[in-house]
């Protein structure tokens, strides 16, 4: 419960900021899928897209999400778990 309290706070104090998923970035995401040379999952295409169309830093814990955002030259946070 903390976390999500810590979360929805966050979110309060525009630490975060939201978009709404579009046609044009289920476009995208159609098209990293079946083009991209790294394999992608359809959630991890779309955020992909969603990032790349507004220049946000993708945050992550998925190795295979930061390579390919990496790739993609979007700015990426990699959180390594030890």
């Amino acid at each position: 419960m903390a976390i999500r309290n810590q979360f929805v706070s966050h979110l309060e104090l525009g630490i975060y900021r939201r978009t709404s998923l579009g046609p044009d970035h289920v476009r995208s995401a159609r098209e990293l899928i079946s083009g991209f040379t790294i394999p992608l999952r359809t959630l991890d295409a779309l955020h992909l897209a969603m990032a790349s169309s507004a220049e946000l830093r993708i945050v992550t814990a998925d190795e295979g999400l930061a390579r390919a955002a990496k790739a993609m030259s979007i700015k990426t946070t990699y959180l390594a778990l030890a």
